[in-house]
């Protein structure tokens, strides 16, 4: 059997293929017009997957950090959002905070009773210390923590307080009232 294909020439250029039609060719203007705006559709996919792939990239240092701090991602949350989430919580409990010192050292200031400090109003200083004036004036004035003394109960002075008051009386001429201290200082001279 011999082969049907004929012999090559060595020094003859090889077949070129034909070209390949272009897609579009078969295609009427609103179908060119779709495969170009699919096209351009799928560059501007690739632009934007790109740009996020680099903005991924760029927060790896956040990803380590959360794993070096211990944070575990929420199901269905980014690690940037979760770190987000825990930043705002730990803000929230500084504020707070500064804002339960601030209303303990103005109540403080004001010589409130601590028990009156959470019951301030206000964001800043100011703020509190004004409340704390409101409040002030609207309680009624309380004694202090000590009562006056009451002349009426106890010792009635001691026995030199008597002698001045007897030398006074003497020196008055009111004989009445210097035998009444006499009296008194010979009671209080008496053993008991």
């Amino acid at each position: 059997m011999t082969d049907p294909t004929p012999p090559v020439d060595p020094g003859a250029t090889p077949p070129v293929d034909p070209p390949k039609p272009d897609p579009a060719d078969g295609l009427g203007d609103a179908g060119k017009k779709a495969l170009a705006a699919e096209r351009d559709a799928r560059k501007a996919l690739e632009t934007q997957t790109k740009q996020l792939q680099d903005q991924l990239a760029a927060l790896a240092p956040l990803g380590k950090l959360a794993e070096a701090l211990g944070v575990k991602p929420e199901q269905g949350k980014t690690d940037v959002q979760t770190l987000t989430d825990q930043i705002a919580e730990l803000r929230s409990q500084a504020d707070k905070e500064r804002l339960g010192r601030l209303r303990a050292e103005v109540a403080a200031e004001k010589k409130l009773p601590p028990a009156f400090a959470a019951r301030l109003q206000g964001n800043t200083a100011e703020e509190l210390a004004a409340d704390a004036d409101i409040l002030i004036a609207a309680l009624p004035n309380a004694p202090s923590g000590t009562p006056a003394p009451d002349p009426s109960q106890g010792a009635r002075g001691g026995a030199q307080a008597l002698e001045a008051a007897l030398k006074a009386a003497q020196d008055k001429g009111d004989a009445k009232e210097a035998i009444r201290i006499k009296q008194l200082l010979a009671e209080q001279r008496k053993p008991k």
